[in-house]
């Protein structure tokens, strides 16, 4: 499985990118901004694309205009968001969301196993905080 990982260069992302690639047929790129991100989508598709809002964001909405790109260029890409502020939830509301785009939310903090959990099984999980 291909995945981006848009968050900031740290050790922490650097780790987390580590365990998951370390998963049977997982890759993981990391990018920090959105022109790296506009240079990964020319060179091909990605199964998911995991945004940690609270660590690329910082005050500068990085996070909120990658989401946008990717709604423009595929809404249906598999996206996870990862934030401990409801911000970035959809401004329509979860069931809007739900039937328009292919998102799923963890709310932070969350330990690693619910992120691989949720990438292994993305199309059989809704996010933790939506109840149909």
């Amino acid at each position: 499985m291909n995945i981006l990982f848009i968050d900031k260069q740290d050790f922490q992302t650097k780790m987390r990118a580590s365990l998951i690639a370390d998963m049977p047929q997982h890759t993981v790129q990391v990018i920090d901004n959105l022109d790296d991100l506009k240079l990964e989508f020319k060179k091909g598709k990605y199964h998911i694309v995991i945004i940690d809002f609270d660590n690329v964001d910082e005050g500068n909405c990085i996070g909120v205009r990658c989401l946008d790109y990717i709604d423009s260029v595929d809404v249906h890409q598999r996206v996870i968001t990862l934030s401990a502020s409801s911000n970035y939830s959809d401004p329509h509301g979860c069931e809007h969301c739900v039937n328009n785009y292919r998102r799923k939310r963890l709310n932070k903090p969350t330990p690693l196993h619910n992120l691989v959990r949720l990438i292994d099984g993305y199309d059989t999980y809704s996010c933790d905080h939506y109840h149909v």
